[in-house]
């Protein structure tokens, strides 16, 4: 039984290793890569569940997958100052998020901005 317990800690493990590998392997700033990883991401999860980068849906996966990785992060680690542990985790949710969101609200609310251009509707300079 105790080894059943393990597994789900093995897992969460696994997951930090991975993130800390790929933080040390790829020479770009891990802030960066919450922008990078949250836009792909969530373009994936588009794709995923067949529908528009609109969709709320998709959004709301991505949510739960930065909750769940800042639950890893906290699990994880412990710094000596919780509040920049926290703080850190909220920054990293924010980063996470921004592209998502504004991909959302401009799909939602300017749909025209993601369209392809119309060669007809141009006009010459």
């Amino acid at each position: 039984m105790s080894h059943l317990l393990a597994l789900p800690e093995s897992a969460l493990m696994t997951w930090f290793e991975t993130k800390m590998f790929l933080e040390h392997t790829i020479s770009i700033d891990p802030d960066a890569m919450h922008v990078i990883a949250g836009a792909v991401i969530f373009l994936v999860c588009a794709r995923l569940f067949r529908c528009s980068i609109s969709s709320w849906r998709v959004w709301a996966a991505l949510l739960c997958l930065n909750f769940f990785n800042e639950f890893v992060d906290l699990w994880a680690e412990r710094w000596p100052d919780p509040a920049r542990q926290y703080g850190q985790g909220m920054k990293d949710l924010l980063l996470t998020m921004t592209v998502p969101t504004i991909l959302v609200l401009v799909a939602r609310f300017s749909p025209k901005l993601l369209a392809p251009a119309d060669p007809r509707k141009e006009t010459a300079d």
